[in-house]
């Protein structure tokens, strides 16, 4: 989180050494939702919930879960992530 020195709290995530992180290729995604996800995602870079990252190592995709009021839930799949993290 901003504002908090790394000094005090910095989060790691512990992988197997054998591991090669994964990038996947972006998904295709419906058009209404992209613009609902990209609304969501605009919303929390002004905030400073969340800001860009240009170099990472681990990319995964937004999934998209339509919700019951006909919001849209933005999820990520961590799966591969989840695979290589020790239990």
């Amino acid at each position: 989180m901003f504002g908090i020195d790394p000094k005090i709290a910095q989060h790691h995530i512990d992988t197997h050494a054998h591991m090669v992180p994964v990038k996947k290729n972006l998904k295709f995604i419906r058009i209404g939702w992209l613009l609902k996800i990209k609304e969501k995602v605009t919303k929390q870079l002004k905030v400073e919930f969340i800001k860009p990252l240009h170099q990472a190592e681990w990319i995964a995709n937004v999934v998209p879960i339509p919700k019951k009021d006909g919001e849209v839930r933005m999820c990520v799949d961590f799966r591969d992530l989840n695979k290589a993290c020790p239990k």
